[in-house]
């Protein structure tokens, strides 16, 4: 499937589609999904723009997109194109994380290998203790290199860019060849054609702005993420998104094997969402749609989020070209905590229908 935008028509008959607005609460998202007609897509799309047309407790200006299984993906975009690219951060992490795992699977890189045999450059005194698994789960206790661990190996989660950023070294050391061509070679593979990494020629992401304390929005530059493409550096289209999710969770990136260690939780994590399992780039969660494989991305002048539901194949996708002050988290992620919320109350409201 080739990320084809469900198409809303504007001349279906009122009458035909007033019944299915009607049961609009119980078509919010997932249940719309599960219905083939073209007044469910519309009413799911409605439902979609009416939340981002909001504008509270803050603007959205990105694109959003739901999909399920090879259904042609709903794609609602504000403020900017459907196809514009966007800095996608932290949500590099899963593919650098599947970069990793292709390594295992050729025999260049051991999971509980020290970072001294991989990366023997690296003369801080701790290489010798942290194992690519710990960076992958972030359990190495890892800042960034030439600074005192944060936490024994092992021991805690403790987020880092600083560890991602090290297993791109280990990729390019390990792979003779640039990071940014072990990304294109995966993003070939996946038909990902609008991603790139930030720097490379035709991968310019839409223009971003970062919200200061005072509530201003001032431009931000992507170039800040260049040379960090392992930890958050990926440029991406919503629906490279939407056909990565395809690729990696259909077997065509991974083995088998391999993809069941990323999906496993190596580690636990406090988040806004409560306590959520982490895995290899991913964070793990149960919920009203079963097992959720998810994550976000904050960057200067961007945020983002990607989740996916194996049981019935659904992914959601949320770029914005906007990084709002995390002072109220509540606040700067409302629409991706919101978005997760419609599709949980309609899988409920479809249950019981």
């Amino acid at each position: 499937m080739r990320g084809r935008v469900k198409r809303i028509s504007a001349s279906r008959p009122p009458a035909l589609c007033a019944a299915r607005r009607i049961l609009q609460i119980v078509c919010l998202g997932f249940a719309a999904l599960c219905l083939p007609s073209p007044c469910a897509a519309e009413s799911l799309a409605a439902s979609v723009r009416a939340l981002l047309a909001n504008q509270s407790p803050r603007p959205f200006n990105g694109v959003v997109l739901i999909a399920r299984g090879d259904s042609p993906p709903i794609v609602v975009a504000q403020g900017v194109r459907p196809e514009s690219r966007f800095v996608i951060g932290s949500l590099s992490k899963q593919m650098t994380a599947a970069l990793i795992l292709r390594a295992v699977e050729g025999g260049r890189i051991a999971l509980d290998a020290p970072l001294s045999i991989a990366l023997p450059d690296l003369k801080d005194d701790w290489a010798p203790r942290v194992t690519t698994r710990q960076l992958l789960t972030h359990t190495s206790g890892v800042d960034v290199r030439g600074k005192p661990l944060r936490a024994a190996p092992g021991s805690a989660f403790s987020y880092s860019n600083g560890g991602y950023d090290l297993l791109g070294e280990m990729l390019e050391r390990t792979g003779g060849e640039p990071l940014s061509k072990q990304f294109g070679a995966i993003f070939a593979r996946c038909g990902m054609s609008g991603a790139g990494v930030v720097g490379d020629a035709g991968s310019d992401p839409v223009p971003g702005f970062s919200e200061t304390e005072d509530g201003r929005l001032l431009p931000a530059s992507p170039t800040t993420q260049a040379g960090y493409a392992a930890s958050g550096g990926v440029v991406a289209i919503a629906t490279d998104l939407l056909r990565w999710t395809q690729c990696l969770y259909g077997g065509r990136v991974i083995s088998g094997a391999s993809l069941r260690a990323m999906t496993q939780p190596g580690a636990t994590r406090e988040h806004r969402w409560g306590q959520l399992g982490y895995g290899y780039g991913l964070q793990i969660d149960d919920t009203p749609l079963g097992v959720e494989y998810s994550h976000s991305g904050y960057v200067p002048g961007y945020q983002s989020m990607l989740i996916y539901y194996p049981g019935d194949q659904t992914t959601l996708v949320v770029l914005e070209n906007i990084s709002w002050s995390t002072g109220n988290a509540g606040r700067a992620f409302h629409y991706h905590d919101a978005l997760r919320r419609l599709l949980f109350e309609a899988s409920v409201h479809h249950s019981v229908k």
